[in-house]
């Protein structure tokens, strides 16, 4: 692709960590080949995940959302951000959250067009207080913007119900072997292990794993290893004494660094969620050639090709999904097959160089 030196644009990620960060990342890193890229981060996420072709403009914004609500009545800090972006003078500005700040953006930047990245169409269930707000900010967002980026056919089909079609473009949650470069040589694969890797959420269906483990423990050995933040209080009845043994728990944030050795340990990946969009861990567990069990929910059918490059089941079935964790336990030759497969496919339809171009071309469409 030949150099676009004049395009200018600022990607606006302001939940700056985890898979946030990870996403914001790796596509300023494609995008900065070929464009000028700058970079709207916090102040505390780690940069070491940027490319030095990417120009960062760190600036003061907590995580926590009421952290964050009490700064926004700060004009101050709110027009000290602002002059940041507007000294980038960037031809697209793109909000790849959803961010309540950037609603006090938008004002500030009528002429500049603008692309929005939807993860979640819909918020989560359980998410009250930051699901009101993600509402609320996606539709702000996607009134202003030139195009709206999902990450699945389902997910474009739920948008459009609210918005034009033609607003709407698919790209796919792009490749994460960038944790490679953690990977420890010293670590291998624990025969038996699954990972349950992530936040620790409701509509991420821990309980439904642990019902189903119970059932697993009868028919083979296992070991499961939990491995995010998230309050485990609602799961501490179902860590029976016959599972409580066979279950390692690291129940805080899981810095990128770290990552690797959990996947590397693992035999099988499993994503038991009630619903979702998409998932970064999906990529991650490719990554690392592993077998994934994922719930037909969301767009995730759309990133694993059933008996291919993972095992697809019902959601919220822990008989299911029993059965199919010992079906893989069982068999190491499909769980390696399965985990090539995956590989393979991030590899091929994944790439971040692919995404970028293709993004490079909607942006230059809109300037």
């Amino acid at each position: 692709m030949a150099k676009h030196k004049k395009l200018k644009v600022l990607l606006c990620s302001l939940y700056g960590r985890s898979g946030m960060l990870q996403y914001a990342s790796q596509l300023a890193n494609a995008l900065s080949k070929n464009i000028n890229v700058f970079v709207l981060i916090p102040d505390y996420s780690d940069t070491s995940l940027f490319d030095k072709k990417v120009n960062l403009i760190r600036v003061k914004a907590p995580p926590n959302v009421m952290k964050t609500a009490m700064l926004t009545v700060n004009p101050i800090h709110i027009s000290r951000i602002i002059r940041k972006m507007k000294e980038a003078n960037p031809d697209i500005i793109h909000f790849l959250d959803n961010h309540p700040w950037y609603l006090l953006f938008l004002p500030h930047f009528k002429n500049k067009k603008l692309f929005v990245t939807q993860h979640d169409v819909i918020p989560h269930k359980g998410e009250n207080i930051r699901g009101k707000i993600t509402i609320l900010v996606n539709k702000a967002l996607n009134r202003k913007a030139q195009k709206i980026i999902v990450h699945g056919e389902k997910l474009k089909k739920e948008l459009s119900d609210s918005m034009p079609e033609q607003k709407i473009i698919i790209f796919p949650h792009g490749d994460y072997s960038f944790f490679l470069r953690w990977k420890k040589k010293n670590v291998k694969e624990e025969q038996g292990t699954l990972l349950f890797f992530g936040r620790i959420l409701h509509y991420k269906g821990l309980d439904i794993l642990l019902k189903a483990l119970e059932k697993v423990r009868k028919q083979v050995c296992f070991k499961l290893i939990i491995a995010g933040e998230g309050d485990l209080n609602p799961y501490q009845e179902l860590i029976t004494k016959e599972l409580k043994p066979s279950i390692e728990i690291i129940n805080r944030y899981i810095p990128e660094n770290e990552v690797p050795e959990y996947f590397q340990r693992a035999s099988i990946i499993v994503l038991p969620y009630r619903e979702a969009s998409q998932s970064g861990v999906i990529p991650i567990a490719y990554a690392f050639k592993k077998a994934v069990i994922c719930t037909n929910v969301g767009s995730l059918p759309e990133v694993i090709d059933n008996n291919r490059t993972g095992i697809l089941i019902e959601p919220e079935n822990p008989e299911l999904l029993a059965k199919s964790i010992v079906c893989l336990l069982n068999d190491k030759r499909k769980r390696k097959k399965l985990g090539q497969a995956g590989y393979l496919k991030m590899k091929k339809e994944l790439s971040w160089d692919s995404i970028a171009s293709r993004l490079v071309k909607q942006y230059e469409q809109a300037s």
